[in-house]
């Protein structure tokens, strides 16, 4: 008798549970398109400045060359 009160509560309480899940589900896609974009972005910024630090390291090998008398 308990086992079906349990399982008639239970079902009861399905779509309540359902549509809370598939909010979850939602929210969480909400913010992680959020915080993911960003993040992209990081990855871009972090590139570029190490491509600029690159050049800025080339170019000074050149003038240490040119100031030593190096050609």
């Amino acid at each position: 008798m308990i086992l079906l009160g349990v399982g008639f509560v239970l079902l009861r309480l399905y779509p309540s549970f359902k549509r809370t899940a598939q909010n979850v589900e939602q929210s969480s896609g909400i913010i992680r398109n959020i915080v993911s974009q960003p993040l992209n972005l990081v990855g871009a910024v972090v590139e570029l400045l190490n491509r600029g630090l690159e050049i800025l390291g080339t170019f000074r090998k050149r003038n240490r060359r040119n100031e030593n008398g190096e050609v």
